[in-house]
């Protein structure tokens, strides 16, 4: 399998707690190998390896009480 790349942008993040927090929720989510977020842009790079469903990706965000602004 190979490892894909996906760039999402997040707001309402704006500290370490936000960060380990949508990354507790989105490793939850089938496929996802890796998670790198970045406070300063709003970032999140997912490394994963198979087509990851953008709507659980959303919900998962959107249930945490961040706005999922989109794919970059």
């Amino acid at each position: 399998m190979l490892n894909k790349k996906l760039i999402i942008k997040v707001s309402g993040l704006n500290s370490k707690e936000d960060v380990n927090i949508l990354k507790n929720e989105l490793n939850k989510i089938k496929g996802i190998k890796s998670i790198k977020v970045y406070l300063k842009n709003k970032k999140v790079i997912l490394n994963h390896v198979d087509d990851i469903n953008i709507l659980e990706l959303k919900k998962g965000i959107e249930d945490l009480g961040y706005k999922y602004i989109g794919v970059e």
